[in-house]
């Protein structure tokens, strides 16, 4: 939902058919418009890819590798699965579509293999923020809408 001239990214799972659908929203504007799909392969790894709505779907973060994501609704949730070698600190910058630190559009919640929150922040500007974990292990990163949903692309690098 834009109303003006935009692009985005997402990314696909295997080869086959896919679909873009255009529709009108609350306006309705008669007149044309232009699609100019594109694909790249080297891409896809640092594109979110759908379904990730839990643990057992988690999307894989490479220590300093931005992925590109979208939350799809105020319900969706971009879980991404972080293995580390040992424990220490990893940090989290997150780039967000919006600029309004008053008002929360994103949760980010660093939990570890059993679901266990180990940090969590809410923001609506961009920002980064860190967590320890105690040793070698999978740790996952989940980002879901907070009291306002925004439906732009984030970026989210983690380090460690």
């Amino acid at each position: 939902v834009t109303g003006v001239d935009t692009s985005f990214s997402f990314g696909v799972a295997s080869a086959g058919s896919y679909y873009l659908v255009v529709s009108s929203d609350v306006y309705y504007d008669s007149g044309q418009y232009t699609i100019i799909p594109s694909f790249t392969t080297s891409s896809a790894a640092a594109v979110e890819q759908e379904p990730n709505n839990n643990l057992g779907f988690a999307n894989s973060a490479s220590n300093n590798a931005s992925i590109t994501g979208q939350l799809s609704s105020n319900t969706d949730q971009d879980w991404y699965q972080l293995d580390t070698a040992a424990g220490g600190s990893v940090t989290v910058t997150l780039d967000v579509p919006t600029n309004i630190s008053y008002q929360d559009f994103f949760d980010v919640t660093a939990r570890d293999a059993s679901g266990n929150i180990l940090a969590s922040i809410v923001t609506g500007v961009d920002t980064s923020f860190s967590f320890g974990v105690a040793s070698a292990g999978s740790y996952y990163l989940v980002v879901s809408s907070d009291v306002y949903y925004d439906s732009g692309q984030y970026s989210l690098t983690p380090s460690f």
